[in-house]
């Protein structure tokens, strides 16, 4: 009550009270006895009348006393005589607004005026500009810091918190005329944010300001999904800064309709469809069972089907019916489809079938995907839109790396593989064919779409190997998102492959190969050779998933399982833990003889038949039975496991043994027939697929530990395997290939140079390799049905250490002379929302006679004027699946989180004492403006008014007047 004052320091001058008091002591000391003979009479007449006349003393003391008090008074000026609320009001204050300016915020009043109608933006916008006209011709003094959720580091009014004075501007008429002329100029961002970023600065901010009354004020539309998910600590910080520091809270929810003032109702909000994903994919036919689909398609060639798909969710409660969606390229028209009804939270996902006729120009070509409501509930219009990018080629192309590529006869690797790859012109595939030595030649991999290594040697100085800058060019493709495919083979050099290759982890090849890889002991090579059985019709491999180059079930998977034959292989190191990121693909069963598990099937054989009369109609003696004969003469049968496995794999399923594998006495038997099926299908992996994380996008490996083509081997009838002869290069080998090609092309950021982003509260950042780029980026926009670009940036890049690190020479060899390491990091802001960018990227070359390699500095560096600036389009989107949703929040379940946050924060107050001063507040503002007149009320002390004057003066007059009354002295005769 004491500091409700505006002047606290003249308390002291409440100390001025012993003055009167004092005297009047002095006063009734000062007086000396002297006893005489009337004495005696005027003695008698005092004691009749002390008590009136003491009576009269202390009234004009009293009143002496409430004087110096009320002077004291009117000096300290006191608020809390106007009441409870009049203990927060002051002369100076303090505001800090943060004002949400998420993409959310441009719902719309009226649906049908969503476009140009009112919003709650401008809604915010205008009660910040209401508020600030009044407030700058109050009799206080405010101080106003403006921060914004996007870019709460740059104030739009106040002084940034690096200057000396960070308490704000100070409101007059004309900065409140020139906030409204700046607030009418924001637009919302198209960006989903958090309050979290932006309350952190606030704080900062009212910390910084020492003197005065302290506001916060947050204008927001107050989004169940933004302030649910918003985070403990932004309920821990606000809830502190109320407490703890003495902050006025105030929330002003801006959004339509009006909030209702029952805290535990939530108040209704407005229906939104929105365009939530638009993916382009490869066409899947009705019996297609690949995932190949399920992987987005970055390139296209003339007259290949491809599938757009949009999906479209339904944000609000209400249905809504004859939803037009919309798909154009370059602005064109190209499908449309109409949504009869959609129901309130529902997701729809459109499939719109396209292709590019051979007359259509080759080049980036700009996808979208709109829709419009008929019945014109939908109040968010930023999301009704979706941009991709796909790029038209006459080719996409491919890079093989293979010793012989320069023969054309026999059966080398490269020929089957580019057969697979170019058997028709509608796969537009190109494949550029090269040795291991040639490809240090080649300054970059980034047109190839996938790199294909066919049994190469390893790293070193002969024809088959590669080279420390070949090695150095696939790094670095590697750390820039590009795509490798290994077949190993004969030449395969176990040793090179681990040290140089693999490098424990760090290189680009996925695992450590077995030196020895025999299980048995047998042999001392570094693969596995195992001849074929051709008696052994059971299963010798497992897909282990369904992937894009294996889309296999079922009788299909089980027939190529049971027809495949892979009879040599590398082994991977048992050893070998893998880590994150990878995946084997194609696994082979078992390999070891029969004989051994002969003993064991046995055993389990016979425990099971001391139990399998429980189960009806001797169901499991029938199992019992197979799995005995399935190991006699078990040494002839050498490692034909098929009927073992399936025998046990029976037993387990057998459906009318269900209630007795149930019961917890079998269990321990289950568990031993389950781990020996374990053991037999358990093989080497031969296919394996990692992720090599070197850069800012992983790059994709892929390894088949055997050769691409049917490798005869020397002295043997037998070759490596046979997955490209007869029918099974028809129906298994072919689509593989293209498969697997599918895959790693719409992965590889080398491929396409695409790149699809949501719009994100950091910039893009984008690593650019100094000895092919320059450091400007030209940052280009394409309005949705213009040709035109418009160029409205340009970016200069900065030196950073590279992502990747280059692989270490080999042992004995002499590190090569290279230019300094750095790469340039460009930063894109999509300046214009939500559309259609490109950047444009200058080429460099080295000085004349130089080498890439040997370039010192960029002084050395020109501009390639042969070659046109390479472009990389941008296709910014909005997160609409956090910002569509419209869904408002309850105040009674912000209060919970407020009152959760303070008894968690670091105040760590008590739960009940928490909750009680939560819920003794009001947080929600229900009118700004109404606050604020009743605030400047307040803000006026009572010394202000002239009763309180005239009050003085008349307590004045009468002390005077009494002082005369009640005095001794003799008037005149």
């Amino acid at each position: 009550m004491l500091d409700s004052v505006m002047n606290p320091i003249a308390w002291w001058g409440l100390a001025a009270l012993a003055v009167p008091i004092i005297i009047h002591l002095i006063n009734r000391l000062r007086y000396k006895r002297i006893e005489w003979a009337a004495m005696e009479f005027l003695l008698k007449a005092m004691q009749k009348n002390k008590r009136k006349l003491l009576m009269e003393q202390l009234l004009l003391l009293l009143l002496r006393c409430l004087l110096i008090a009320l002077v004291v008074l009117l000096i300290v000026r006191p608020l809390w005589f106007l009441g409870g609320t009049g203990s927060e009001a002051g002369s100076l204050h303090h505001h800090v607004i943060l004002l949400d300016d998420s993409f959310s915020m441009l719902d719309a009043d009226v649906a049908q005026q969503r476009a140009e109608g009112m919003n709650a933006f401008k809604r915010g916008t205008q009660l910040l500009s209401e508020l600030a006209a009044a407030q700058a011709t109050s009799n206080a003094t405010h101080h106003w810091t403006v921060l914004t959720w996007s870019n709460p580091g740059v104030p739009e009014l106040g002084t940034p918190l690096t200057s000396e004075k960070s308490e704000g501007t100070r409101l007059t008429t004309e900065v409140a005329t020139r906030l409204k002329d700046r607030l009418d100029d924001l637009k919302p961002s198209a960006l989903p944010l958090t309050p979290l970023a932006s309350l952190q600065e606030a704080a900062k901010y009212l910390e910084a300001a020492k003197d005065g009354r302290k506001h916060l004020h947050i204008v927001s539309d107050f989004r169940k999904v933004t302030w649910l998910g918003a985070g403990d600590e932004v309920y821990q910080l606000l809830a502190d800064l109320a407490k703890q520091n003495k902050v006025k809270v105030q929330l002003h929810d801006v959004a339509q309709p009006t909030r209702s003032t029952v805290v535990s109702e939530v108040s209704p909000s407005h229906g939104n469809l929105g365009v939530v994903q638009l993916l382009t994919k490869p066409r899947r036919t009705p019996d297609s069972v690949s995932s190949l689909a399920d992987l987005p398609l970055r390139t296209v060639t003339p007259r290949l089907p491809f599938d757009v798909h949009v999906t479209v969710k339904n944000f609000g409660t209400a249905e809504h019916s004859k939803v037009k969606v919309t798909v154009r390229s370059g602005g064109v028209v190209k499908a449309d489809r109409l949504i009869d009804r959609i129901s309130g939270g529902e997701e729809r996902t459109i499939v719109f079938n396209l292709e590019y006729g051979t007359d259509e120009p080759v080049g980036l070509k700009p996808i979208s995907a709109q829709i419009e409501d008929a019945e014109n509930r939908d109040h968010l219009i930023a999301d009704d839109v979706r941009y991709a990018f796909l790029e038209l080629r006459s080719r996409i192309q491919v890079l093989i790396v293979d010793p012989e590529a320069r023969t054309s006869q026999g059966v080398s690797d490269w020929l089957y593989l580019n057969a697979a790859l170019t058997g028709t012109a509608r796969t537009g595939i190109q494949a550029d064919v090269i040795t291991p030595r040639e490809l240090s030649a080649r300054r970059t991999l980034s047109p190839y779409a996938v790199v294909y290594l066919l049994n190469i040697a390893g790293v070193g100085r002969s024809e088959g190997d590669l080279d420390e800058e070949g090695l150095r060019t696939l790094d670095q493709y590697v750390s820039t998102g590009g795509s490798l495919v290994y077949f190993l083979g004969p030449r395969t050099n176990v040793a090179s492959f681990n040290d140089r290759l693999y490098q424990k982890g760090r290189g680009i090849f996925p695992v450590p190969l077995l030196l020895k890889p025999d299980p048995d002991g047998r042999k001392s090579s570094a693969y596995i050779d195992e001849e074929p059985d051709k008696d052994d019709y059971s299963a010798k491999l497992r897909f282990l998933k369904v992937h894009p180059a294996f889309p296999f079930t079922g009788e299909i998977a089980d027939t190529f399982a049971r027809f495949i034959h892979i009879n040599r292989y590398f082994r991977i190191d048992p050893q070998w833990k893998p880590g994150e990121g990878y995946e084997p693909l194609v696994q082979l069963v078992n390999r070891r003889p029969l004989l051994l598990y002969r003993d064991q099937a046995r055993a389990l054989a016979d425990e099971l038949s001391t139990v399998a009369g429980e189960v009806p109609d001797n169901k499991l003696m029938h199992y019992v039975g197979k799995i005995t004969q399935s190991v006699e003469d078990a040494d002839k049968k050498k490692s034909r496991k098929g009927e073992l496995m399936e025998a046990l794999t029976g037993a387990l399923g057998e459906p009318a043994a269900a209630n007795f594998w149930k019961d917890k006495k079998h269990t321990a038997l289950q568990k031993k027939l389950h781990d020996l099926l374990a053991v037999l299908q358990l093989g080497d992996p031969v296919i394996v697929e990692s992720s090599v994380s070197k850069g800012a996008k992983p790059g994709r490996v892929i390894a088949f530990l055997m050769p691409v083509s049917p490798t005869a081997i020397q002295g043997k009838d037998y070759a490596w395997h046979d997955m490209a002869n007869g029918d099974l290069a028809q129906f298994f080998f072919v689509p593989m290939i293209l498969g697997l090609q599918e895959h790693l092309a719409s992965q590889s950021q080398a491929s396409e140079l695409l790149t699809s982003s949501l719009i994100q509260t950091q910039p893009l950042e984008i690593r650019l390799d100094k000895d092919r780029y320059h450091s400007q980026v030209e940052v280009w926009y394409q309005a949705q049905g213009d040709s035109a670009l418009d160029k409205i940036d340009t970016i200069n890049g900065t030196r950073v250490k590279p992502l990747y690190e280059p692989p270490p020479p080999a042992a004995g060899e002499v590190t090569p002379k290279v230019a300094e390491q750095y790469d340039w990091l460009v930063k894109i802001r999509a300046l214009k929302g939500p559309g259609f960018y490109r950047l444009k990227f200058n080429q460099v070359t080295a000085a004349a006679g130089q080498p890439a390699s040997e370039v010192k500095g960029e002084s050395s560096i020109k501009l390639d004027t042969a070659k046109l600036p390479e472009e990389r389009p941008l296709a910014f989107n909005l997160d609409d699946r956090t910002e569509g949703d419209l869904t408002r929040l309850a105040e009674d379940q912000l209060r919970d989180a407020l009152a959760d946050g303070l008894s968690k924060g670091p105040a760590k107050v008590p739960v009940v004492e928490a909750r009680e001063f939560v819920q003794g507040k009001t947080w929600f503002v229900a009118n700004a403006l109404d606050a604020q007149a009743s605030e400047a009320l307040q803000s006026q002390s009572w010394s202000e008014y002239s009763w309180v004057l005239l009050l003085f003066i008349g307590l004045l007059i009468l002390e005077q007047y009494l002082a005369m009354k009640f005095s001794h002295h003799i008037g005149p005769r």
